[in-house]
C-alpha cells in the first residue's frame, strides 16, 4: 500500500507520502506534512502551494490543481473547501490567464487521453458521495442509477469510456479492442465486473473493474493477474466500492503500464464502513 498512488496526471503525481513533478521533466517535491502550509499577501491567509507554483513558468498549473486537490483532501482534509477556492482564485488573479490552460504535450500520447480539469474532480466526486451516502448494493432503482452514474465518473477521471460490451483479459493484456483467448472470469476474483476502453478509437479494452466480496488475500486476483499479465490496482479504502459500499472490495485491472485515478475518497485512509 505504501507505493499506491492517489493521483497520476501528465504532470504531477501524488503518492501516499508526497506531490511531485514526473521525470525525465525534473523531480519537484512537496511532502505531505507541507501541503497545508499558509501564505498572506495582504489579503488575509491562502494556501501557499497554489500562489507559489502559480509563479512558476513550467508548471502545467491546471494539472498541479487536481493533483492539489487529491493530496490536500486526503491529507489535511479538515481545510475548508471555500479556503481551498481563495487560494487558487488568488493565484489566478496574480499570475494571470496562463494559470487556465496546460502546456501542450510533449509526449503523443498524452493527445489521445481526456485532459482531467478540476470541475471533472468535483463533478465525479459528487456521485461517489451520493453513492455511499444510499448504502447498500444497487438493488433498486435508485442505487442502480448512482453506480451508473459513478462508472461513467471514473471512466471521466481516467479519460476513458465505459464499455458496453465485455472483452477477454486476453485482450486486456494485449491492447486490443477485442478478441484473445477466452476462459471463464473466475468468480471471486471479478465479481460484479465493468468493463472499460480506451477514449478514441479503435477503443482498446483499458480495465476491468470489479466488485469482490472477498478481501484481497482471498479472492484469487493474484493467480488471476499472473494468469494474463497484469496488474491489480486498488484505492486505499478497499471497501470504497461504488456497487456495495463497505461490503464489496474494488479492484481494477490493468496492465502495469496503466496508472489509476480514483476518486478522492477512496484514497482517504479514514474511510470506513458503516
Amino acid at each position: 500500500m505504501a507505493n499506491r498512488r492517489i493521483y497520476s496526471g501528465r504532470q504531477w503525481i501524488v503518492s501516499p507520502a508526497r506531490l511531485y513533478t514526473r521525470r525525465p521533466g525534473g523531480s519537484y517535491v512537496i511532502d505531505r506534512e507541507r501541503i497545508a502550509e499558509t501564505v498572506d499577501y495582504g489579503r488575509g491567509p491562502i494556501l501557499n502551494w497554489p500562489m507559489h507554483m502559480g509563479g512558476k513558468e513550467w508548471v502545467d498549473f491546471p494539472d498541479f490543481e487536481v493533483a492539489f486537490r487529491h493530496a490536500i483532501h486526503a491529507w489535511a482534509p479538515e481545510t475548508p473547501a471555500a479556503f481551498i477556492e481563495e487560494s487558487f482564485n488568488q493565484s489566478r488573479q496574480r499570475h494571470g490567464a496562463r494559470l487556465l490552460t496546460s502546456p501542450t504535450p510533449r509526449d503523443p500520447r498524452d493527445v489521445a487521453v481526456k485532459l482531467l480539469d478540476a470541475a471533472t474532480l468535483e463533478k465525479a466526486n459528487a456521485r461517489f458521495l451520493d453513492r455511499i451516502a444510499e448504502f447498500g448494493p444497487h438493488v433498486d432503482e435508485a442505487r442502480w442509477r448512482l453506480t451508473q452514474e459513478c462508472k461513467h465518473a471514473f471512466a471521466d477521471l481516467n479519460g476513458w469510456r465505459l464499455a458496453q460490451t465485455q472483452f477477454t483479459p486476453d485482450a486486456l493484456a494485449r491492447r486490443m479492442p477485442h478478441g484473445g483467448r477466452f476462459e471463464d472470469f473466475p468468480h471471486d476474483a471479478t465479481d460484479h465486473r465493468e468493463f472499460y476502453r480506451e477514449a478514441v478509437k479503435p477503443y482498446r479494452a483499458i480495465a476491468i473493474v470489479a466488485h469482490n466480496y472477498a478481501p484481497p488475500d482471498r479472492d484469487g486476483s493474484r493467480e488471476f493477474c499472473h494468469r494474463y499479465g497484469l496488474i491489480a490496482r486498488r484505492p486505499d479504502a478497499l471497501l470504497a466500492s461504488w456497487y456495495y459500499p463497505g461490503s464489496t472490495h474494488i479492484v481494477c485491472y490493468t496492465r502495469p503500464d496503466v496508472d489509476v485515478v480514483w476518486f478522492c475518497e477512496q484514497s482517504a485512509l479514514k474511510w470506513a464502513p458503516r
